[in-house]
């Protein structure tokens, strides 16, 4: 009996402990609003991104008012859940296309956003990009930063951000980009900040775990949360073992990924919970990546 009592008190203890904070990301290329098939369909995109229930999710390949499709699909996606709207969000226009802008997105149902933060590659503008040289998507990265307390009052940031590298020089367009993803992150984030924080850094990479992108680049300063059992428990899909992303309808590769990054400084009292799991749709060439995550 007593070891029952005991047991029972453990259980108390674990599933009313309240968490710090808890909120579903996801990560997802929308191929502009198409699907599969490459048929333009952006209601049928925005019902997918409202099915998975996400909190906070990162957009790539988005299209603001342009001449294929004259539409804020950032905002239009926001707004298409009338119950439970994404109340912020940000389109960040990486290159001109067609009369109107070609991007990224982050759109966020938590609104305790305390700054955006962006980045070109190269240093560039989207004016500059008005002719795109090969193999290069004239793309950069936003980051939001989040901030919360934790007990004492302390302040304590994540940094939720994505991107999408582009493609081509036989994978040196994808490592210069990677490489200038840990640069700045060292730059304007670990060697500044005095908080402590984790970083998530989401997108669609072009380049698989094995290239020197992710394996020599990402992973000198990142953990890949697919891979990392220690930190993270993958739910897995039959289907589709490996968590392959692209294309949606045969996946053959994982090329949309979710990175962690911890400061030294993090509260050790402080426990991290996720899950991870890639979602079977083919609302677009891609399938998105879903990540719940929770402290504690």
């Amino acid at each position: 009996m007593k070891d029952l009592k005991y047991d029972v008190l453990i259980w108390f203890i674990i599933t009313f402990i309240p968490s710090i904070i808890s909120i579903r990301f996801g990560t997802y290329n929308i191929q502009s609003g198409s699907n599969f098939e490459h048929v333009y369909n952006l209601t049928e995109t925005a019902e997918t991104i409202r099915r998975l229930e996400v909190d906070i999710i990162a957009l790539q390949e988005v299209d603001n008012i342009t001449i294929r499709h004259p539409i804020d699909q950032t905002t239009y996606i926001a707004q298409y859940n009338k119950k439970q709207p994404f109340q912020y969000f940000h389109f960040e226009k990486m290159r001109n296309f067609q009369n109107g802008g070609y991007g990224i997105s982050i759109l966020s149902k938590e609104t305790s956003i305390k700054r955006v933060l962006t980045y070109h590659y190269n240093n560039t503008t989207a004016e500059q990009c008005t002719v795109q040289r090969e193999g290069d998507y004239c793309q950069g990265f936003i980051l939001f930063e989040i901030p919360f307390k934790y007990q004492d009052n302390t302040n304590l940031s994540i940094y939720f951000g994505t991107t999408h590298l582009g493609i081509g020089l036989n994978g040196l367009q994808q490592l210069n980009e990677a490489k200038q993803i840990v640069q700045w992150m060292t730059d304007n984030i670990i060697n500044v900040s005095t908080n402590p924080y984790i970083i998530l850094m989401t997108g669609d990479y072009n380049t698989i775990p094995s290239d020197d992108s992710i394996k020599n680049v990402m992973l000198s300063l990142f953990d890949d949360l697919w891979t990392a059992e220690d930190i993270c428990q993958k739910v897995i899909d039959p289907s589709n073992i490996n968590g392959y992303t692209f294309d949606a309808l045969n996946p053959s590769k994982r090329i949309d990924y979710i990175f962690i990054l911890k400061s030294l400084n993090f509260p050790d009292q402080i426990k991290l919970n996720c899950k991870i799991q890639v979602v079977s749709t083919l609302s677009s060439d891609h399938r998105p990546v879903l990540l719940n995550f929770d402290l504690s």
